[in-house]
C-alpha cells in the first residue's frame, strides 16, 4: 500500500544508506528541515525535503525510485507535501524550476513574476535571499485548497 507521511528519524537512516535516495538529505541545511516520504508497504521508495522560514517553504530536493518515479508519484508527493506545511500554518511553497516543473504547475504553481506578496504573511530572511537568485515558482497552500475544496458541486437542501 501507498502511503505519504511525514519524514521521520527513522527514515534518515535509511534514505542515508540509500544511495538513490540519499540526495533527499545531502541538500544545503538552511532554516528548519521538513520532509515527506513516499513508503511502499513499509519500504521507502522516494520523498521530498527542503527548509521552512517563518511562513514560507521552500522545495529543495523531489527524489523518487526510478522504478516509481511517475508524474502521479511526485503528483502525490508534492500534494503531500502541501498538506503537511497547511498544517503546521505555512503559507506559501516555493520551488526552483526543475525538468518536472509541469507537474507543479498542472498543481498550481505559479512563475514568482506573477506573485502579489501578502502582507500577512510573513518570510524570514533565508527565503527572501533564496527567492531572489532563480527562476523560482510558489504555490499560496490557502488558495490551494479553496480551489481544490471538494465543495464544488450543487448545493442540496437539507432534509428535515
Amino acid at each position: 500500500m501507498f502511503v505519504f507521511r511525514k519524514l521521520s528519524l527513522h527514515d534518515i537512516a535509511l534514505i542515508y544508506e540509500d544511495m538513490e535516495l540519499k540526495p533527499l538529505l545531502t541538500v544545503k541545511p538552511m532554516g528548519q528541515k521538513f520532509g515527506v516520504v513516499m513508503d511502499i508497504d513499509g519500504c521507502l521508495k522516494g520523498g521530498i525535503t527542503g527548509y521552512i522560514d517563518r511562513e514560507g517553504a521552500m522545495i529543495q530536493k523531489l527524489k523518487i525510485k526510478k522504478e516509481y518515479a511517475t508524474p502521479l508519484c511526485k503528483d502525490g508527493l508534492i500534494r503531500s507535501l502541501i498538506h503537511a506545511l497547511d498544517l503546521n500554518g505555512i503559507k506559501l511553497l516555493f520551488t526552483k524550476k526543475t525538468e518536472d516543473i509541469d507537474i507543479y504547475t498542472n498543481i498550481g504553481f505559479k512563475k514568482i513574476d506573477s506573485i502579489i506578496l501578502d502582507s500577512n504573511i510573513i518570510l524570514g530572511d533565508i527565503i527572501k535571499k533564496d527567492i531572489g537568485r532563480d527562476h523560482i515558482f510558489f504555490i499560496n497552500l490557502k488558495d490551494f485548497f479553496n480551489k481544490n475544496s471538494c465543495n464544488r458541486g450543487p448545493k442540496v437542501n437539507n432534509m428535515r
